[in-house]
């Protein structure tokens, strides 16, 4: 996931009223505020948009908080063009009829602009006439920005510069923005398969700001049925500014099954995000003797699977049968690698013709190990 915090590509639009300048103002102290539930008076500073899915409209508001006689204000909202398309800006809530707080006097209009391009959206409000010191304090509404998630998981906005004038035109910078940052980074999410060890993740990340720790989860698709598979949780790195890398070993598996991972991020606050998933196929360690399973189904019709491990490399041979030691078919005449394989009988004999309902012996030979499981076919 990217860092969407870019100063460096920030257009600042100065919106000048007499001769402002640069000082600590009343408004100095002032803070800015997300609320990505639209709900009125919210100021919940949130960023992180969640898995609304693919072309799922989101509505973003923009609260001041602590102001006092506010009259102008500007702000850039940086948000991934991969991820959000900018639908527009309103200077009210469409949906929960919240007006903007720079309206809160009666009669009183604005200049309202909002605009994208290159990934930022440029605000701005100015109000109309001469209002004295009359003009809004407090908190409220300053602008409901409109997305349009181009992605499943679109990830986080963040601010840029923030500047507003107060009703002499003394201008402020906001630098109260919360925890309007992205909250963890991940650069890397990985998940192999080895003999040695059995799956393990790995994932590293960039920052971890108020972060506490991690869950995995896994599931058999990539699609749902995720189900979390660590008892505790794996705690973050103290230092949370720098790159980090973490692991965790999955052993609970079955060969040759493919698995789907997610990493669940927990911040200090209770909340969470998902990253991923990511899969590999399952590979079993090396076994520590030779073995030939029961075959499954058993009874069976009309195929039936076998199951043999191998502690090393050896020549296999895999017969069927019958109760009267005829043989039926060899299934495996062949150098095997160490580890866990598999074979499917089809019932049928050496002519390819379905042998009849009954009891078959399977039996395996590989270097001096011998074994023998019976099988049985209902038709």
């Amino acid at each position: 996931m990217k860092n969407l915090i870019n100063f460096g590509r920030t257009a600042i639009i100065s919106l000048l009223l007499g001769n402002g300048f640069l000082l600590a103002g009343q408004n100095a102290g002032a803070g800015i505020r997300f609320d990505l539930n639209s709900s009125t008076g919210g100021n919940q500073n949130i960023t992180q948009i969640p898995c609304p899915g693919a072309n799922t409209n989101v509505r973003i508001d923009i609260y001041v908080i602590d102001a006092s006689n506010l009259d102008t204000y500007e702000f850039n909202l940086i948000f991934d063009p991969n991820n959000f398309e900018f639908l527009g800006g309103s200077e009210d809530n469409p949906s929960t009829w919240e007006k903007n707080f720079l309206k809160k006097n009666e009669g009183s209009t604005t200049g309202f602009t909002c605009t994208a391009s290159d990934g930022v959206v440029n605000c701005a409000n100015t109000l109309v006439g001469d209002q004295g010191e009359d003009t809004p304090d407090g908190e409220g509404l300053l602008a409901s920005i409109g997305f349009k998630c181009l992605v499943d998981c679109p990830g986080n906005l963040s601010f840029g510069a923030v500047y507003w004038y107060d009703n002499a035109g003394i201008k402020d910078e906001c630098t109260d923005k919360g925890i309007a940052t992205l909250p963890v980074q991940m650069t890397n999410i990985m998940a192999t398969s080895n003999q040695e060890s059995g799956i393990t993740l790995t994932w590293q990340t960039e920052n971890e700001i108020g972060i506490a720790g991690y869950h995995v989860w896994r599931s058999d698709n990539d699609k749902k049925d995720f189900s979390k598979i660590t008892n505790s949780l794996i705690p973050a790195s103290p230092d949370n500014l720098s790159s980090n890398e973490y692991s965790y070993s999955d052993k609970n598996i079955s060969h040759s099954v493919t698995y789907w991972y997610k990493i669940e991020s927990i911040s200090v606050d209770g909340g969470s995000e998902f990253f991923g998933p990511v899969s590999t196929i399952a590979v079993l360690p090396i076994p520590e003797k030779f073995g030939l399973s029961q075959n499954y189904p058993n009874p069976f019709n009309p195929k039936t699977t076998i199951n043999y491990q191998l502690p090393e490399d050896s020549k296999v041979s895999i017969r069927i049968y019958n109760l009267l030691g005829k043989e039926i078919k060899e299934l495996v005449n062949d150098f095997k690698q160490a580890g866990y394989h598999d074979v499917i009988w089809d019932g049928k004999d050496f002519q390819e013709n379905n042998v009849s309902s009954g009891i078959y012996i399977i039996q395996i030979r590989a270097d001096n190990y011998r074994e023998v499981r019976k099988a049985t076919i209902l038709r």
